[in-house]
């Protein structure tokens, strides 16, 4: 009896630490809130040319039932870092709802402009597939922890991992339509 019973205590020492190892502590969880960056953490806007309104902001993004895509950029290193890709979930508005939103939808011309990952001004003109594409999307990274460095509005178009052509923009200042 006496060994049944020290038995089952290190069985039930095991499967505590087991259970201690594979879950989250109360204050890795709470870190792990506190770096989501979601529509009430964010207050962004940026300009529209070319359609009926003229500002994009984040009471027309709250309208929808929000897209999510996983993404990546290669990020350039310094010194004795070598350049490295980073994957990051983006969520927000996909870019026909946000043409319809605009006043602009079935639009084939699509230029922004904004914010490289270092901070650079870019501007980029999308193609006509990708002007229609279902897959790209204006948001924000989920987790303020993998956000791009310099981010001036929180606010980028991403597309898929997949498009190796597409060009994206982490901080958006002005889209221009037509």
């Amino acid at each position: 009896m006496k060994k049944f019973v020290l038995i089952l205590l290190a069985l039930a020492m095991m499967v505590s630490m087991f259970a201690a190892c594979s879950s989250k502590t109360p204050d890795v969880v709470a870190s792990e809130e506190a770096a989501a960056l979601t529509l009430d953490t964010l207050d962004w806007k940026f300009a529209v040319e070319g359609a009926d309104k003229t500002e994009y902001t984040l009471a027309d993004a709250k309208a929808h039932d929000l897209s999510k895509v996983i993404t990546s950029v290669i990020v350039s290193g310094t010194g004795d870092v070598v350049a490295f890709p980073t994957t990051f979930i983006v969520e927000g508005v996909n870019l026909q709802e946000f043409l319809a939103d605009v006043g602009a939808a079935g639009a084939t011309k699509i230029t922004y402009y904004g914010h490289d990952v270092y901070g650079a001004e870019m501007t980029y003109t999308l193609t006509e597939e990708e002007c229609a594409a279902d897959d790209i999307v204006i948001g924000w990274i989920k987790n303020k922890a993998e956000l791009l460095p310099d981010s001036i509005t929180y606010v980028g178009i991403y597309g898929p991992s997949s498009s190796a052509t597409f060009t994206g923009c982490n901080s958006i200042t002005k889209i221009v339509i037509g």
